[in-house]
C-alpha cells in the first residue's frame, strides 16, 4: 500500500510527458506534465486547486492525470470530477483518449453494464457517472476492490445537484 505522500506523485504508469505521442505537440505534452506534477505537489498541502487555461491548453488532460495518480494510488478513492451535465459525455471520451495516449496498459471501463470480472482486472480504469444524486450514491456503495476509481458528476443545471446543495426545483 502507498504511503499517504505517494499519492500526490504520478504514478509509474502515467507516461504524459515522459514517452512522448505523435498525436500531441511535444511542447504541450511537458507542460501538461509539469502542470501535473504541479498541481500534485500543491495538494499535499491544500485542500484544492484551481486549474484555469485557455481553450485548447489540454486542461482535461492535466485534471485527469492528477485525477488518476490520486485515485489509483489512495484507498480513499474514488475522485469525483464535477463537469457540466451536458460535458459528461465528452469527458467519458476524453477518458478513453487520455488512456490511450498517457496510460501504459491501462483502459477505462464504465461501471454501468460491467461484469465483476470484469471489474476487478487491474488494468482497467473503473468510472461511472451520476446524472443524479442516487446514482452517485450507489456508485459510492460499491465495495472497495470493485468501486470506481473516478465518478463524473453533472453539476450545474442538473436537478438532482441542485436538490442536493438544497435549492430547490422552481
Amino acid at each position: 500500500m502507498p504511503k499517504l505522500n505517494d499519492i500526490y506523485k504520478p504514478p509509474r504508469d502515467l507516461v504524459l510527458g515522459m514517452r512522448l505521442n505523435e498525436r500531441v505537440p511535444e511542447a504541450d505534452q511537458l507542460r501538461q506534465r509539469a502542470e501535473s506534477v504541479e498541481i500534485l505537489r500543491r495538494l499535499k498541502s491544500q485542500p484544492g486547486v484551481i486549474l484555469a487555461d485557455e481553450v485548447g491548453m489540454g486542461k482535461t488532460y492535466v485534471a485527469l492525470a492528477v485525477a488518476y495518480s490520486i485515485a489509483t494510488q489512495s484507498p480513499k478513492g474514488p475522485v469525483i470530477l464535477m463537469v457540466p451535465p451536458n460535458l459528461i459525455d465528452k469527458w467519458e471520451q476524453d477518458l478513453a483518449t487520455f488512456c490511450e495516449l498517457y496510460l501504459e496498459g491501462r483502459r477505462p471501463l464504465r461501471r454501468e453494464g460491467a461484469t465483476r470480472k470484469e471489474m476487478m482486472d487491474p488494468g482497467v480504469i473503473r468510472f461511472g457517472i451520476a446524472r443524479h444524486s442516487v446514482e452517485l450514491m450507489k456508485l459510492l456503495d460499491d465495495a472497495p476492490r470493485e468501486r470506481c476509481h473516478l465518478i463524473f458528476v453533472g453539476q450545474g443545471r442538473c436537478p438532482a445537484v441542485r436538490l442536493i446543495n438544497g435549492y430547490g426545483s422552481r
